[in-house]
């Protein structure tokens, strides 16, 4: 690894090891299912006369292939795009909710703790294991 994630340091409490455990395990997940969720809504959105043509974006790409194993079935489709949609706007605020509390629990080992966590995370710095 490159940049490892920081060790965690001593002296948390189990709920505090498992929330950091947790919170970076679910960045992870989401680093995933956002964009797959969001590739997934519009494979599912049919070409329309109201809509035009579906275009997915992708790394500067408007032509992004659709998934394979997801048909369109028309802009009203109940099942396809409202359903991938719904996952995917629900997967962005529960991204925003995680990042926001992993922010707050780096300022905390900043602030509160002085434990050097938010330097190790850092990049660039060079620092992978605080002194703790």
């Amino acid at each position: 690894k490159k940049h490892p994630a920081p060790e965690l340091p001593s002296g948390l409490v189990t709920y505090q090891r498992w929330l950091a455990r947790l919170t970076q395990g679910l960045l992870y997940a989401l680093m995933f299912a956002l964009p797959f969720s969001g590739w997934a809504a519009l494979s599912a959105l049919a070409d329309s006369a109201q809509l035009g043509k579906t275009e997915i974006w992708f790394f500067f790409t408007d032509s992004f292939p659709r998934l394979p194993f997801i048909t369109p079935l028309g802009p009203s489709d109940p099942a396809g795009y409202s359903r991938f949609g719904g996952l995917h706007v629900t997967l962005f605020y529960i991204g925003c909710g995680v990042l926001g509390l992993h922010v707050v629990g780096a300022f905390w080992h900043h602030l509160v703790r002085r434990d050097g966590v938010l330097w190790a995370m850092w990049p660039g710095t060079g620092v992978h294991n605080p002194q703790r």
